[in-house]
């Protein structure tokens, strides 16, 4: 069987980073801090330390985007630009000593590019370490 880019050595956002415990989603929702960072909602909460220490749900409203493939697509885009920055995030996190989970809602109606999600990953990763710095 030879190997590609679909099999077990890809470089994409492991599943085990993805928040998808129920309980942990409900919690981070109902406990969690807020930031608003256009175009993002974003909610964090710290938590007891777990085996990965940053956990991050992507999501992207029904209501603003019909089409799931527009849906998946913003997604997809979140994940890609996440995957290649979140090293602060991790370093807070190991630092800390504990697991902080992260939702991030897409607000905005229209599709955007790669570019402006990156960069606003970018600054929203930054302004949440400093925010957290300032707290811890």
């Amino acid at each position: 069987m030879s190997e590609n880019s679909h099999g077990p050595h890809n470089n994409g956002l492991p599943r085990s980073h993805i928040l998808r415990s129920r309980t942990s989603i409900v919690r981070l929702f109902a406990e969690g801090r807020t930031l608003s960072y256009s175009p993002f909602r974003v909610m964090y909460y710290w938590t007891e330390p777990e085996e990965v220490p940053v956990k991050v749900l992507f999501s992207v409203s029904k209501r603003n985007f019909r089409r799931a493939v527009h849906r998946n697509r913003i997604r997809r885009l979140m994940r890609e630009a996440w995957r290649r920055h979140q090293k602060p995030i991790w370093e807070l996190s190991a630092h800390k000593q504990k697991t902080i989970h992260i939702a991030l809602v897409f607000l905005r109606r229209e599709m955007p590019d790669f570019a402006s999600i990156e960069n606003k990953i970018i600054q929203l990763i930054h302004r949440l370490t400093s925010l957290d710095e300032t707290v811890a």
